[in-house]
């Protein structure tokens, strides 16, 4: 059995990210060898905006865009940070990839971003 290895990124306690405009942006990247990953992210999207707004949240595989995991949601409008998990597994071939966590929404911000993967022998059913 090989050895379990976690992986993580976080930018720490009272991290604030603002943006503008409905595009996603990369909060955090994590880059990972070859290998088949659970993947956990934790943050917390606002909106800064007197109107509600559509929020996405994600974590992406950068080298194929393929999406292991993904929410979508509509926040009222100047709203406290609501806290969003997203979890999925993901197998990674050759050299590896990035894992990319990502959010969006009109006017508002994102707090205390995390990733975490850890490394497994298998995933059933294979992704």
């Amino acid at each position: 059995m090989e050895e379990l290895i976690a992986y993580h990124a976080e930018t720490g306690p009272g991290t604030m990210f603002g943006f503008n405009g409905f595009n996603d942006n990369i909060l955090l990247s994590l880059p990972l060898p070859a290998g088949r990953y659970v993947v956990h992210a934790r943050l917390g999207i606002g909106n800064s905006d007197s109107d509600d707004q559509a929020m996405s949240c994600s974590i992406k595989v950068r080298g194929t865009l393929q999406y292991v995991d993904r929410v979508h949601y509509r926040l009222a409008d100047w709203s406290q940070p609501i806290g969003f998990a997203l979890q999925g597994v993901v197998e990674l071939y050759e050299s590896g990839d990035v894992l990319d966590l990502t959010a969006g929404t009109y006017k508002g911000y994102v707090s205390e971003p995390r990733i975490l993967a850890f490394n497994v022998n298998a995933i059933v059913p294979p992704v």
